[in-house]
């Protein structure tokens, strides 16, 4: 059955590029898709065989990161200003054509505004670390103090804005609200207090589309290490730091390529070394996958694109949100953090040193990568939306809502009709003559430390899950679910919970 889903996205890179895989699979599946865009990502849309709605952003083309603390303060009102302004331009089309849900990212708030004035359902989605009760973070990794002047008076405007839509005048309580579901682009090991987040929260991994209207690239040797530099999109105001890193790898064993972006001249660089090469912007999906170290400032969709081409990273975060992520980077040891403050020629090259040295990282990074990979990030996706537009099973019925990967940090992986959404469709695996094959493996990463779960990955395989996993209340045991649960299938597929009573 076709359905109208609409996209309300925040103008920036970041949130646009990890919704284009799911619009895309959306599309292949039947649905109409409009996506609110800015003349800027109006063509992406489009290509994706979407409908652009386009409108006219308070920030421009796109987002442009903020420079000072005082800019940081200001974000409240420039993306409140920004949502009220998003709603008044694109109502009159979408009150003509009224969608039967509204997929909006975490912080375009324009999409909860017309949602609620006209009671349309909403699936939320986080290009970022997710939020819940447990984890937010705007609390952990905070831009600015809740008593800054700007902040207060966002919060004041916010409290007068809602009622216009129908919302409480709860500024705090609109911020910290859940959705009934919520698209997380990561996989649940990146996430912070990953084992939290319950059934209302599909984890897909990176939905990464391919970008060929950005052209292609190839390094310039075949037998030269490549190493990528660039500070993403929106950043401005640090040139400095590019010519600390060209000092650093000039005439090095490294091929160097560096962004700049729109806000430095590659020209105002001076004469360069002959294996360095400045650039406003490059493919960067195609020159990951010939890099074997990433500088970066560590947004969260470098970061996936990275770990989903096996890249590991030296982060020099910029905002409050990147540190939150190079901060997790060097937690799960996948690269290095590097301060902003810290940054010099030296430390550059100590800090890659560091990172290309450890065959530790490297392992961490690959495992990491067959992780992501293992998931089929924008299906998935689209999975989910389509199981939240469904109507419920009546008594009886054999189809079965199944989320107990949500449920806790073990990953239950069952095939045909139970497909839990945060695993990932499942790519059978063969052997070299072809025939399929199942394979049992130990979960990854400090949140699945000490459980164990099948990897099922042929037509017909079950697996056994945790108690926690049956108690969940989104499991109905049919019959057929009862043979998933209980292992009737060959014992040989199934590696069974050690805390898992009989």
């Amino acid at each position: 059955m076709q359905r109208h889903i609409a996209f309300f996205n925040f103008p920036a890179v970041g949130h646009v590029n990890p919704t284009i895989g799911v619009v895309e699979e959306l599309v292949k599946r039947g649905h109409r898709v409009t996506c609110t865009a800015t003349d800027h990502f109006a063509p992406i849309v489009k290509a994706a065989g979407a409908e652009a709605v386009r409108y006219d952003s308070v920030f421009g083309d796109f987002y442009r990161a903020p420079l000072t603390a005082e800019e940081n303060a200001g974000e409240g009102l420039r993306c409140l200003d920004e949502s009220t302004s998003l709603v008044e331009q694109v109502a009159p089309f979408y009150e003509d054509n009224r969608p039967d849900v509204i997929v909006h990212d975490f912080m375009a708030w324009g999409a909860r505004f017309f949602g609620a004035k006209n009671d349309i359902p909403l699936i939320r989605t986080y290009p970022v670390f997710g939020a819940n009760e447990h984890f937010s973070l705007r609390e952990k990794f905070p831009v600015a103090e809740l008593n800054d002047p700007q902040i207060m008076e966002a919060v004041k405007k916010l409290a007068g804005v809602l009622p216009q839509f129908g919302l409480a005048p709860d500024p705090m309580g609109f911020l910290a609200g859940i959705e009934k579901l919520g698209i997380i682009f990561l996989p649940r090991e990146f996430q912070y207090a990953g084992e939290t987040f319950d059934e209302r929260f599909v984890f897909t991994g990176p939905c990464i589309a391919e970008r060929p209207y950005q052209g292609s690239w190839q390094p310039a040797s075949a037998d030269r290490p490549v190493l990528l530099i660039s500070l993403g999109t929106s950043a401005r105001g640090w040139s400095e730091f590019f010519t600390m890193a060209i000092e650093a790898f000039a005439d090095s064993e490294w091929d160097v390529l560096i962004t700049v972006g729109e806000h430095t001249d590659p020209a105002g660089l001076g004469p360069l070394p002959a294996n360095v090469d400045v650039r406003r912007y490059a493919p960067q999906l195609d020159v990951l996958r010939h890099a074997k170290l990433f500088i970066t400032h560590g947004g969260m969709n470098s970061t996936m694109e990275s770990l989903d081409n096996g890249v590991p990273m030296v982060v020099v975060p910029q905002t409050s949100e990147q540190r939150a992520n190079a901060q997790r980077v060097e937690e799960l040891g996948l690269g290095r953090r590097l301060a902003k403050e810290d940054v010099t020629v030296q430390s550059l090259r100590e800090a890659v040193s560091q990172v290309t040295g450890d065959a530790s990282v490297t392992d961490r990074v690959r495992a990491m990568r067959e992780r992501m990979r293992s998931m089929d990030g924008p299906a998935v996706a689209a999975d989910a939306v389509e199981a939240y537009l469904a109507p419920p099973p009546g008594p009886g019925s054999r189809r079965t809502r199944i989320r107990v990967a949500a449920a806790g940090p073990h990953r239950c992986r069952t095939a045909l009709a139970h497909r839990p959404y945060d695993t990932g469709r499942h790519r059978p695996a063969r052997s070299r003559s072809g025939a399929v094959r199942t394979t049992t493996s130990q979960p990854t990463g400090p949140s699945a430390s000490g459980l164990s779960f099948g990897s099922c990955r042929a037509r017909g395989a079950w697996c056994r899950t945790s108690p926690r996993c049956r108690r969940s209340p989104w499991l109905r045991h049919d019959s057929l679910l009862r043979l998933a649960m209980y292992g009737t299938r060959p014992r040989s597929l199934i590696r069974p919970d050690p805390n898992e009573r009989p």
